[in-house]
């Protein structure tokens, strides 16, 4: 099994990145993530994530 049980509540920034830092493979290569409905997403957390960018 390679999937971790993670809950939505869970899923944060910190949680992604170490997500993506444990795998070898991936450590490099481009991230994408894809936003649904851009436009009625949470404004203070689409500018915290493009800050993270």
């Amino acid at each position: 099994k390679d999937r971790p049980d993670v809950r939505k509540n869970q899923c944060t920034f910190r949680v992604l990145e170490s997500w993506y830092k444990e795998k070898p493979k991936l450590v490099g290569t481009p991230l994408v993530v894809i936003i649904p409905d851009f436009e009625s997403f949470n404004p203070i957390i689409l500018r915290d994530f493009i800050l993270v960018l």
